[in-house]
This record gives structure tokens, C-alpha cells and sequence, in this order.
């Protein structure tokens, strides 16, 4: 896995970053089309990729293009794709998840889908794998939380195994059935993140997903770094700690402040 140094996203930055705080999925949608999709296409264009060497395409889709289990129906669905190579799921979840804060920020709603699959004519129009989508329009009722207590999310001691200033962004990230997969062991300068472990039947239903939803997680780090000035750098580092019991090694990352000197 090729290690990347990312930077910065520009003016949406702030407006992301206070999404996390405010952003919940929405399941009713008002039906009617949106018109800021050209809005929309410009972010998607400038997003930030946790590898840029993995290609990536999007597409929106509609309704009839659509097989979903879950009774979710949105006037619109953006379908992503990728190429598979070494830390795809990763780099998808970080990438969609800007996306999913830029909605919330512009008081549009979405939502993950994780057992949606387009039809097979719509997989066609790219050579790229299929990897997850999100429904999204504007919402029934309102598009966020109203204090951060509404959310249910695990301790943070139960996801990590120190206090650091990012630690609050990290706990507050979506996840497949709200199962929260990560463990982060690191301070202000590094850490260390690892996933659940999955044993048969869990692995086929969650794995590919819990992948997804560290990649999640790890784009709320990085806003949380960059808001406090910083920036990461993502790596598998050597010696690194040993997974925790029931989880595995996912990523490793440095954190540098951007008025460091590096020394070469």
C-alpha cells in the first residue's frame, strides 16, 4: 500500500469538519430532483483520496437503476466504483464519507447503503468493481442531530486507548448496523488503527464493509488534525503495537503539525 501525505481540501474544510458534530442518516426523502447536482459533481471532482494511486469513478443513478433490500427511496443515488487494489475499501469509505459531510453541510440528507447493488446494465458502464453506494436528496424532516448526545456511540475508552484531540471526530463516525469496527492505540504525533476481527459467517456479511466504515473514521480523523492545524500522513509503520484482542492491523499515521521543519 503506496503511503500518501494529504493536506488540505480547501474552503469546505471548516464546513465539514462541524458536519460531523450535527450529521445523521436520513431514510425519507422528499422525491423531487435536486438542482444543485452540478454543486454536488464540483466537490466530487476535488475530493481528497487517502490514495491517489487507486482509480475511482462515480456515478448517480436513479431509483430504477437501483436494487436495494432496505426501504430507503431518494430521488437520487451516487454510486461509486473503484479499481481493486490494496486498501480500496479504505480510500472509498474516506472518500464518500466527504461526501456525505458536504451534503450535510449544504442541509441535504443521505444515507450509506451497504446491501444496495445497481443493476447489472448500470455496473457495465465503467470497467471498474462496484464497492458501495449513498442515497441522498433533500430529507422529510430535519437533516441533523441537534446536540451530540443524540448520538449512540461507544465509549472512548472502548475505541481507544488514550485520550487525543481527535478521538471525539473518530468516535462520532457512521458505521455498518452502528457496530463501530475500530480500535485506535497512538497520542497528538501517530496512531495505530485496527478493526474488528471476523470469523466465517460475520466475515462475508461485514468484512468487506467494516473496511468501508475504517475508512469513515479515519476521514474524521483527518478533519479533526487538519482543523487543529495539523496534517496526516498514512503508512503501514514499522513496529507498530500488536492488534488488540478480537481486531486486526488496518493503518498506520503520522501526524505533523504545518509548521514543522523535517529534517532530510
Amino acid at each position: 500500500m503506496a503511503s500518501a501525505s494529504i493536506m488540505n481540501i480547501g474552503d469546505t474544510m471548516p464546513d465539514l469538519y462541524n458536519a460531523i458534530f450535527r450529521r445523521k442518516s436520513i431514510r425519507q426523502y422528499n422525491m423531487t430532483p435536486l438542482d444543485t447536482l452540478q454543486d454536488i459533481q464540483d466537490f466530487i471532482d476535488a475530493l481528497t483520496p487517502m490514495f491517489p494511486d487507486i482509480q475511482v469513478h462515480f456515478e448517480y443513478a436513479v431509483r430504477q437503476d437501483i436494487m436495494n433490500l432496505l426501504p430507503v427511496a431518494a430521488p437520487h443515488y451516487l454510486v461509486a466504483f473503484s479499481e481493486k487494489k490494496d486498501g480500496y475499501l479504505l480510500n472509498m469509505g474516506f472518500m464518500m464519507q466527504q461526501i456525505d459531510l458536504y451534503l450535510s453541510s449544504r442541509g441535504l440528507g443521505s444515507c450509506w447503503l451497504g446491501v444496495a447493488l445497481p443493476h447489472s446494465e448500470f455496473r457495465h458502464r465503467t470497467q471498474l468493481s462496484y464497492v458501495i453506494m449513498l442515497a441522498f436528496g433533500r430529507p422529510q424532516s430535519l437533516s441533523h442531530r441537534q446536540d451530540v448526545q443524540e448520538f449512540k456511540r461507544k465509549t472512548p475508552e472502548e475505541i481507544a486507548s488514550s485520550p487525543t484531540p481527535w478521538l471525539e471526530a473518530v468516535r462520532l463516525a457512521p458505521s455498518a448496523t452502528n457496530r463501530q469496527p475500530w480500535y485506535f492505540i497512538g497520542d497528538e504525533s501517530h496512531f495505530h488503527a485496527y478493526c474488528l476481527q471476523h470469523h466465517l459467517i460475520n466475515a462475508l456479511i461485514y468484512g468487506r464493509l467494516h473496511q468501508i466504515d475504517m475508512g469513515i473514521a479515519l476521514c474524521h480523523l483527518w478533519l479533526a488534525v487538519m482543523h487543529d492545524g495539523g496534517r496526516v500522513e498514512f503508512n503501514n509503520m514499522a513496529g507498530r503495537p500488536e492488534p488488540p484482542k478480537g481486531y486486526t492491523y488496518a493503518i498506520s499515521g503520522i501526524i505533523r503539525q504545518n509548521d514543522s521543519i523535517e529534517l532530510g
